[in-house]
C-alpha cells in the first residue's frame, strides 16, 4: 500500500510540475516531417529531378519544357518556377504534388530556339516574378497567380544575364552583358536608372536585410494610470524601424511608427507585454526568399517581452493576481494540487513508525495514557 501511495504522490507531483511549466511542445519525430527538396533542371532530358536531401535520392522526375535552365522557388516554398530556354516558356511546378500545374508562355512573339528566359526572382510577397530573357533583351513580368506574362520591360541594355531584387521588393537589379546594371521600378515596371559596370557582368546578389534587435523597457503605473513601454534602445543594421507592434498582454494590441507608447491597464495583476519590430526593408521575425537567396533574414530577435506588474489589487494578503495569459495555468495548477491532496489523504492515511496506518506516526493513545 505504501508503495502505491508513493507512486501516486510522485505522479501527482509530476503532473503539477508539467502544468506549472506549461504544456510541452510536441516532439518532432526523428524520421518525420517534410525533408528539404532539391529541384535540379536537366536540359538534356527536358525534365526536373526532385531530390530528397535526407535520403539523398531522386524521388520524382517532372517533364517540363524544352531545355530547362534555371529553377526559382517561391518564398512560401509551395511553387517551383522553371525557365525553359528552348521553347520560351516557364513551367510552374506544385511542390506538394511535384507535377506541372501550369505553363506560361514567356512572350507572344517568336524568336526561334534558345530565346526563352534563363533566370528569375520572385517578389517578397510571392505575387510577381521577374524573368530575364537575354535573346530578346528584355525582362518578362509574370503574375504568379495566373502564370501569365503581364508586362515586358526593355531598354535596360543588351544581353540581360543575372537578376536580383531588393529586400523591400521595390527594385529589381538586372546585369547586362553590354556592361551595365539596370534598375527596374517594380511599381511601374519600367527602367528607373542605369549604372555603368564595364566588361560583361552577369552574376548578381544582394545582401539580405537583417532583423532588428528589439529591446523593451517598461515603467509600470497603478491601475487606471498610463504605463509606459519603451523600445528606443532597439538596434538594427540597415535602414530604420518602420513599425512597432505592441501586445500589452491584456488582449489589447497597437501598432505605432514611434519607439514608445503608453497603455492603461484596467485591472491589477501581472501581464506579459511584447513588442515586435519591422524594419524599413520589411524584415521582422520570419525569413523571406526571392527563390534564389534569402532577402529578409528575419528572426526571433525582432521581438522582446517583459513582465509588467500592475498594482492596485485589494485582495487578502496583498499579493498581485496573475492575469491575462498566465491566469488559467496558475488557477488550474492550484485547483489540481488541492484535489490531489484530498485524494492522497483519503487513500493514504498517516503511518506510524511500525508501519501501522490510521494513527499519528509519533503519538498513539492506549486508553487514558499516551505513549511517545
Amino acid at each position: 500500500m505504501r508503495t502505491a501511495c508513493r507512486a501516486l504522490a510522485a505522479a501527482a507531483l509530476a503532473v503539477c510540475a508539467v502544468l506549472a511549466a506549461g504544456a510541452p511542445a510536441p516532439a518532432v519525430p526523428a524520421a518525420g516531417g517534410d525533408p528539404w527538396l532539391l529541384y535540379v533542371a536537366d536540359a538534356g532530358s527536358d525534365s526536373v529531378s526532385v531530390i530528397d536531401t535526407a535520403r539523398k535520392a531522386v524521388v520524382a522526375v517532372i517533364p517540363v519544357g524544352d531545355a530547362p535552365g534555371r529553377v526559382v522557388i517561391s518564398p512560401d516554398s509551395t511553387t517551383a518556377y522553371v525557365t525553359n530556354e528552348g521553347d520560351d516558356t516557364v513551367s510552374v511546378i506544385d511542390t506538394f504534388t511535384n507535377a506541372v500545374a501550369d505553363t506560361a508562355a514567356a512572350t507572344a512573339t517568336t524568336a526561334g530556339a534558345d530565346a526563352g528566359p534563363v533566370t528569375a526572382v520572385t517578389t517578397p510577397d510571392g505575387g510577381t516574378r521577374y524573368a530575364v530573357n537575354p535573346a530578346r533583351n528584355w525582362v518578362d513580368v509574370i503574375d504568379t497567380a495566373t502564370a501569365a506574362v503581364v508586362a515586358t520591360i526593355s531598354g535596360g541594355g543588351a544581353g540581360p544575364c543575372g537578376v536580383a531584387i531588393s529586400p523591400d521588393g521595390a527594385i529589381v537589379y538586372v546585369t547586362n552583358e553590354s556592361g551595365t546594371l539596370s534598375l527596374i521600378d517594380t511599381a511601374s515596371n519600367s527602367v528607373l536608372d542605369m549604372i555603368a559596370i564595364g566588361g560583361r557582368p552577369c552574376g548578381v546578389a544582394i545582401t539580405p536585410d537583417q532583423a532588428p534587435r528589439a529591446v523593451l523597457a517598461v515603467t509600470p503605473a497603478p491601475t487606471g494610470q498610463p504605463t509606459t513601454l519603451d523600445a528606443s534602445e532597439s538596434t538594427l543594421r540597415f535602414g530604420t524601424v518602420a513599425t512597432y507592434t505592441w501586445d500589452f498582454g491584456d488582449g489589447s494590441v497597437a501598432t505605432t511608427t514611434v519607439s514608445s507608447t503608453v497603455h492603461t491597464y484596467a485591472a491589477p495583476g501581472r501581464y506579459l507585454a511584447t513588442v515586435t519590430l519591422t524594419s524599413s526593408g520589411g524584415t521582422s521575425t520570419t525569413r523571406v526568399s526571392s527563390g534564389q537567396t534569402v532577402i529578409r533574414n528575419g528572426g526571433p530577435q525582432a521581438r522582446a517581452t517583459r513582465a509588467v506588474a500592475i498594482s492596485g489589487y485589494a485582495g487578502e494578503g496583498g499579493g498581485l493576481p496573475i492575469t491575462g495569459r498566465t491566469a488559467r495555468p496558475a488557477l488550474l495548477v492550484g485547483a489540481l494540487a488541492t484535489a490531489l491532496g484530498a485524494v492522497l489523504v483519503l487513500l493514504c492515511p498517516p503511518v506510524d513508525r511500525r508501519g501501522r496506518q490510521g494513527v499519528p506516526a509519533r503519538r498513539r493513545y492506549h486508553g487514558r495514557h499516551a505513549t511517545h
